[in-house]
């Protein structure tokens, strides 16, 4: 449980918080979540319409848009899609049930 001070709001804390190495996901019953994938706040992965780069393997942008920096470059474009394996909000409440 987590006691805030009295200047301290929800919208002071963050959505994630690093600890011993991990970044769990910060819950609380009066603000709605986050979604990382197009970082909008209120909504979960079934209701995402942000696009996603054929090119790049990114969201947010068309195919005809994407920019290719020379980090996004020397990355390995293994044959996994890693967004498939990253749970939202209401999936990691049913996966504990």
């Amino acid at each position: 449980m987590l006691r805030l001070k009295a200047n301290v709001t929800l919208d002071n804390i963050p959505h994630q918080l690093r600890v011993g190495g991990e970044l769990p996901l910060i819950v609380t019953t009066e603000r709605a979540p986050r979604f990382w994938r197009c970082q909008q706040i209120g909504y979960i992965r079934r209701d995402c319409r942000v696009p996603r780069c054929d090119t790049c393997k990114r969201f947010g942008h068309a195919p005809g848009n994407c920019t290719k920096t020379y980090a996004a470059a020397t990355l390995s474009t293994g044959s996994m899609d890693k967004s498939k394996l990253t749970m939202d909000e209401a999936e990691a409440e049913e996966s504990v049930k």
